[in-house]
């Protein structure tokens, strides 16, 4: 079977498939009067264009239109033609515009119209998804009257009655509401109302910027929400699952809320200091108590005002482990615990000790072994440890009431995923620059991941998947960033006549040169020529390869293919590229990757002081690619999803593996 008919969205862009009625108008054009369709019906939308099914055929060519979306008072875009074809399926005829002009007032009210209409499932690929759990937006205040949006999660058609459990889900540090869905799908799927939400002075849909994270806040929050669930829903009993650092402040809110019934606990960070010492490699809390000013810097992965932060959180007493046990020793609640055997910023023996803290006699721990900080790694694993916390969490406060376990539709939470993904990239905004600057930051400090093993040993991968050269060929690196690539294949390993490195980031493709110019002596004999050639070209994967057709023999992309708008639209210009029979290996970081470990190992070969300070950037900075991941903005995709992807650009996939670290997928592929 083809691996396209296993897959559901074939196109993998950023394009939504929402079906919404869509009126289309011509232009002021007198001298050509043509017959229009009065409307037709969205496939796909994004803010660059669209794609629509109409009834009937209609000569649209060389017409520039203007497309009416209906929002509150209609939303007008001028969009060109760029396809039409029938779908036989449906006898109906398709049309494909890209929208004109710059980003203006339009773009956006388009955007925020689209995050609306992506709360309908109903719209969602133009069918009803069937639904056992229902998901309603809202918002509420805070007690500083700062506006929380939230979804509150509930098995459909079912009220809230007295007695219920209530699980009220706060964001880990960075994190929106999104993260918690399938923890929140698996308590829905059995009986269980919950609210998860996004909190004040973070990312996602409230108030504030995460500039002005703190701790204390974070847990004021957490009030407001049990706050507006006793109001609300005269909910109890009330649980809070929490995650992360996020359940640093649950803890502290449980040890002296009584509305709080009992803790579920998710890799719970208990030590910050310990923590923070162990991801950027120098103890922040000890040198802000000495003086240290660090002004605005990047702390977990996001830019914050660091001395706020580390000020509030010891100023409320967050900041240590002796802190922690002094709020366990208060807590008087169930308390259930599932922690990774992996985990390289949280020391088990540091939550085993929290959690012996604890006053209650109500207290499991539950160890992930393969599992690191991000637990949705090991999805399988994960399934039975959600199970176990659900089980815990219903004996613990209704232990007369048997529960028959029900595991959440995975259609649904990866429908649900979806909607709310694509309703924060709408509210975002990923500008080329942006991009450009993140990136120029990250290569600028990649150069020293070649001398860890795990990065090694994905290279040689590369190289062995592209297969043996017959004669010099002409490899092309798209993506090649700061020149990693280009260091195992220009080192005279395999002969080459020309080596083309694509990147889009100026500083990155200047250290890619200078590295290939040192390999030069280590190429050739004294006296005897290069073996082969090497150019750099800066361009934009995005767009159109700057190559003929026909031209490559080998392509290689490595770790690039998640962070483009229209990954599929790179694959089809490898394919126009290559020569035929010609070959390309990808590879991407899978879904909910955890390269912790990775980094660490990164920072363990550090000698200088400057490669300590480049292993903390790089540290970060693949902090904030996770980020970029939960928000919406970068997707990675499993061994299923590439392939297919692959097949839609017309190569023929060949052979797969999994490498660096067992965090990224390999796929070797032919254009057939």
């Amino acid at each position: 079977m083809s691996v396209l008919n296993r897959v559901k969205e074939k196109r993998f862009s950023t394009r939504l498939l929402l079906s919404v009625p869509v009126a289309i108008e011509p232009p002021s054009d007198p001298g050509r009067p043509r017959p229009l369709p009065q409307s037709c019906t969205s496939i796909d939308v994004s803010d660059r264009g669209i794609g629509l099914a109409c009834s009937s055929p209609v000569d649209l060519a060389d017409c520039v239109l203007v497309l009416k979306i209906p929002g509150n008072d209609g939303i007008a875009l001028p969009g060109r033609l760029c396809w039409s074809a029938r779908d036989p399926k449906t006898n109906s005829c398709r049309y494909g515009f890209s929208f004109a002009g710059e980003d203006g007032p339009e773009k956006t009210r388009l955007r925020r119209h689209l995050a609306d209409l992506l709360l309908d499932r109903s719209r969602i690929g133009g069918r009803k998804v069937p639904t056992t759990i229902q998901s309603d937006l809202i918002s509420f205040a805070n007690r500083r009257g700062k506006r929380i949006v939230a979804f509150y999660d509930h098995p459909v058609g079912e009220m809230y009655k007295p007695d219920t459990p209530f699980v009220v889900m706060p964001p880990a540090y960075g994190e929106h509401k999104t993260t918690a869905l399938l923890p929140a799908y698996t308590f829905a799927a059995n009986g269980f109302h919950i609210l998860r939400y996004d909190t004040t002075d973070s990312v996602g849909e409230s108030d504030g910027s995460i500039l002005d994270f703190t701790l204390s806040q974070h847990e004021e929050d957490l009030h407001a929400a049990l706050d507006y669930v006793e109001n609300s829903f005269q909910a109890y009993p009330i649980v809070v699952c929490a995650a992360s650092l996020g359940a640093r402040s649950a803890l502290k809110a449980a040890s002296c809320d009584p509305r709080i019934r009992a803790l579920a606990l998710l890799v719970p960070v208990v030590d910050l200091q310990a923590t923070l010492t162990a991801v950027h490699l120098e103890d922040l809390v000890d040198r802000h108590l000495r003086g240290h000013d660090y002004g605005t810097m990047n702390v977990l992965g996001h830019s914050i005002k660091a001395d706020h932060f580390l000020g509030n959180s010891v100023a409320f007493n967050f900041h240590n482990l002796q802190a922690t046990l002094e709020d366990s020793r208060s807590t008087q609640v169930p308390v259930h615990v599932i922690a990774g055997l992996r985990d390289t910023w949280v020391s088990l023996d540091a939550v085993k000790l929290a959690l012996e803290s604890i006053s209650s006699e109500c207290k499991t721990l539950y160890l992930l072994d393969q599992s690191m900080h991000r637990l949705e790694e090991n999805p399988k694993d994960l399934s039975a440890a959600f199970q176990h916390l659900v089980e815990q969490t219903h004996r613990s406060l209704l232990p007369s009431v048997p529960l028959a376990f029900q595991s959440p539709s995975l259609r649904e939470v990866v429908t649900q995923r979806r909607i709310e993904k694509d309703r924060m990239r709408l509210h975002m905004d990923k500008r080329m620059e942006d991009e450009r600057e993140f990136w120029r930051s990250y290569l600028s400090d990649f150069t020293l991941i070649r001398q860890v093993e795990d990065y090694q040993q994905l290279a040689s991968d590369v190289v062995e998947m592209i297969g043996p050269s017959a004669g010099p060929m002409i490899l092309l690196d798209a993506g090649c960033g700061s020149g990693n690539l280009a260091f195992f294949f220009l080192s005279g390993r395999r002969p080459l006549s020309l080596y083309v490195g694509i990147d889009f980031v100026h500083e990155a493709l200047l250290t890619a040169m200078n590295t290939s110019k040192t390999l030069e002596p280590m190429r050739r004999p004294a006296g005897e020529a290069a073996p082969g050639s090497y150019t750099f070209i800066q361009g934009n994967l995005d767009a159109s390869l700057p190559l003929r057709s026909g031209t490559a023999d080998q392509i290689v992309c490595n770790l690039v293919l998640s962070y483009l708008n229209d990954p599929l639209g790179l694959l089809r210009e490898f394919v126009r590229v290559l020569k035929p029979e010609g070959r390309m290996v990808i590879s991407t970081l899978k879904p909910m990757a955890d390269c912790s470990q990775i980094y660490r190992n990164v920072a363990e070969k550090a000698r200088s002081h400057e490669q300590i300070d480049q292993a903390r950037t790089l540290l970060n900075n693949a902090g904030g690619i996770a980020v970029k991941e939960t928000h919406g903005l970068y997707r990675f995709f499993s061994q299923l999803e590439l392939e297919a992807l692959l097949e839609a650009s017309g190569a023929v996939p060949l052979s797969s593996r999994i490498s660096f670290g067992n965090q990224a997928i390999l796929i070797a592929a032919v254009k057939a």
